[in-house]
């Protein structure tokens, strides 16, 4: 029979025919209950675990989107500045000039022109965005987590560790002896009172 308390456990009682027998279903029900707290731990783990690598991969992949974005306007940032350096006849580096500007030809057309072919050439976006590589480290950690199953850990403590009771239970014998003793000698006695009183009748 399980109740719940007010306070929100939950109080268990069972009755057997015999000590031994609710021992041992007291033991039985603590494995039930301890396969079940594991189960369940392990699973909740394994869903935190599949969500936080879905987190990442969708910042990853995020991550790079922004990545190839910001390449892509580099790239055409660059052209138009090296077109303009060269239409200018800027071919050497300036100093303090349009470093600020949409398209800075400060670094002049030969710098620029290997920056346009610098930036055709990057395939690693973690060149333009270094939070890349931290997601893909974790990741990687990630995947080379293995859960192990078979760690034992307790789900429960013992107020009072079980033990089989040398007392009976129930029915005490001993009290309903001592009981029937009575009862039988408070009726032995009314018995004689009232034989008494009827003989003494017939003697009048």
């Amino acid at each position: 029979m399980m109740k719940k308390k007010a306070d929100g456990p939950y109080l268990l009682t069972t009755s057997t025919e015999t000590s031994q027998g609710s021992l041992d279903m007291l033991n039985h029900y603590i494995r039930f209950i301890d396969k079940k707290v594991h189960q369940k731990a392990f699973s909740n783990l394994s869903a935190t675990i599949d969500s936080k690598r879905n987190e990442l991969k969708q910042q990853l992949i995020m991550l790079t989107k922004q990545a190839e974005q910001r390449l892509l306007v580099e790239k055409e940032r660059s052209k138009y500045a090296l077109n303009i350096a060269e239409a200018a006849g800027v071919s050497k580096p300036l100093q303090n000039f349009g470093d600020k500007e949409l398209f800075a030809i400060n670094l002049g057309s030969d710098a620029l022109r290997a920056k346009v072919k610098a930036l055709e050439k990057v395939k690693n976006l973690s060149v333009i965005e270094p939070r890349l590589e931290q997601l893909s480290s974790k990741l990687d950690q990630i995947k080379e987590l293995n859960i192990d199953k078979n760690v034992e850990f307790s789900a429960y403590r013992y107020l009072d560790q079980p033990e089989r009771e040398v007392s009976r239970d129930k029915p005490k014998r001993l009290l309903i002896a001592i009981l029937g003793l009575l009862l039988g000698g408070m009726i032995g006695c009314g018995v004689v009172l009232i034989r008494f009183v009827f003989l003494n009748e017939k003697n009048i």
